[in-house]
């Protein structure tokens, strides 16, 4: 028989549809950007320590395992100590910890008397404030968590979906620890801030910089201008301003239809690029989005992204303490080694 421990593991769900062919840009992406009003990004560069509990009994590093949801990887979690597991998005773009009004129900979540903002892509709506006593994945446990109720997934969707992650964990986390994602084999790393930054060989540092207390990197599409793009595992696709996709000629290869709740109304190109440079690497064939140049001023036709179409390939180290993102391949199964964790 399983121990409760062995339950907690994340597996993914039978019929699951997981995508990594390169390029790819899943719809979701288009409605959660362009169906965002447009609002100007705070340039807040210094990061605010975010007071998030480890337990005091969590040793590091540790792992836990991810599956997907929608391209965007997921996990299972206990909350407040319930047996009933709930779905966990990790969204490094998300501005806060948020859990949705049906998941703050049924886990009995402490409400605040009090707002805090949430960034979601381009949006940023002020919600009530909760605390979670406990969250805990795996050997993983959190305590004392600050968290909003807001419908991330409904946000981002612009429709509620059943099978929606019931809480998101935004960059909030990125600030507790050092953590790599393995996307390829669906692991996550948590260690010590301090810890040293991956020195392999094939490795690629990209510096971080953070506005609104969320995760940013200079982005460059073929030999043009640089521009800031946020660094979201919760975007399944990339997006990049509409004024370089003109300057470069881009056709869309196909176009979707978009509607701001104001009912304006524009359209997002989607189309392949032949060169991305994010820092010092260098992506080839990249599937990405941008909005219709004329479209209404309700829309930020500047808003870029760089998502999980570019990212899953890659095992990326995040540093808050440091403002590094590390890139590098994935490990073969006879590179792999075990990380111990808390028995």
């Amino acid at each position: 028989m399983k121990s409760e421990r062995e339950n907690m593991a994340t597996k993914p769900r039978r019929g699951t549809k997981i995508r990594y062919g390169r390029g790819v840009i899943s719809l979701c992406l288009c409605v959660s950007v362009v169906g965002a009003l447009a609002q100007g990004v705070k340039n807040d560069l210094l990061l605010t320590p975010y007071p998030l509990k480890l337990s005091t009994e969590l040793t590091l590093p540790n792992t836990a395992a991810f599956s997907y949801w929608r391209d965007i990887p997921m996990l299972e979690a206990s909350v407040n100590g319930n047996l009933v597991r709930e779905r966990v998005a990790l969204s490094t773009g998300l501005s806060a910890l948020t859990v949705s009004k049906d998941a703050y129900t049924r886990n009995k979540i402490q409400a605040l008397p009090s707002q805090h903002s949430v960034s979601a892509m381009e949006k940023t709506d002020n919600a009530p404030a909760a605390l979670v006593k406990m969250l805990q994945f795996e050997n993983v446990l959190f305590s004392d968590l600050p968290f909003t109720i807001h419908d991330t997934a409904i946000q981002l969707l612009q429709k509620d979906r059943a099978d929606a992650p019931g809480v998101w964990l935004g960059a909030p986390l990125l600030m507790t620890c050092q953590i790599t994602f393995d996307f390829p084999n669906r692991t996550l790393l948590l260690e010590s801030r301090k810890a040293a930054l991956p020195n392999e060989e094939k490795r690629v540092e990209v510096p971080l910089i953070f506005q609104n207390n969320r995760p940013y990197v200079k982005m460059q599409a073929g030999n043009g201008k640089t521009f800031l793009a946020l660094v979201d595992t919760g975007s399944p696709g990339t997006l990049i301003p509409s004024d370089i996709a003109t300057k470069l000629k881009l056709t869309p290869e196909t176009t979707v239809p978009m509607k701001n709740p104001d009912g304006s109304q524009t359209s997002l190109g989607l189309a392949t690029l032949s060169l991305l440079k994010i820092g010092a690497l260098e992506e080839r064939g990249v599937r990405v989005g941008f909005l219709n140049p004329g479209a209404p001023v309700s829309f930020n036709k500047n808003f870029a992204v760089l998502g999980m179409n570019v990212m899953r390939k890659y095992r990326i180290c995040f540093n808050t303490e440091k403002k590094k993102a590390v890139f590098m391949p994935p490990k073969t199964r006879e590179e792999q080694t075990e990380i111990p964790t808390t028995p």
